[in-house]
């Protein structure tokens, strides 16, 4: 069953859903989740330590006035820092983006990874699901690196 307020803010998800290419194009997570939550959606990117993450350029062009959706900044947390001063733990930056009337909102989790994290996994399983080697390069580097000659994924090769 529909209920009206879910229905009213449908053009929420219609909205994300035509705007998603800006996910992997604006920045490079590794990883995105999203799942429904009450009137709105939740997302989170996942990045590798090191990497620059372009929240600010992906929250602008999701609201550009022109392009964008209608929603505004309500509130948010950065705890992104240009050095590893504090030995590289895990940065996490919160964004929430409001409908204008207060009825339906978008959250966005930016999580970077602490240093010391292993994604050797997470690189195998993307390997073995088919992920795009460029791809692969651009995301987790460091992993790419070392690891492209273990699974014999060149940068060059689309798989």
């Amino acid at each position: 069953m529909v209920t009206t307020a879910m229905a009213e803010t449908a053009w929420l998800a219609s909205g994300l859903l035509r705007r998603i290419a800006l996910f992997h194009t604006v920045t490079k997570p590794y990883c995105v989740r999203y799942w429904r939550h009450g009137l709105g959606w939740k997302f989170e990117l996942r990045y590798e330590p090191g990497l620059t993450v372009e929240h600010n350029t992906l929250i602008a062009l999701l609201t550009h006035p022109k392009w964008g959706m209608p929603m505004q900044v309500k509130r948010d947390h950065c705890a992104c820092k240009p050095c590893a001063c504090d030995g590289g733990t895990e940065r996490n930056c919160w964004f929430t983006l409001e409908m204008p009337d207060g009825q339906g909102e978008v959250g966005m989790h930016f999580r970077r990874a602490r240093a010391s994290f292993d994604a050797s996994g997470t690189y195998e399983r993307l390997v073995t699901a088919g992920a795009n080697a460029r791809r692969l390069e651009q995301v987790l580097p460091a992993h790419h690196s070392r690891l492209s000659l273990r699974t014999g994924l060149t940068t060059g090769e689309l798989v």
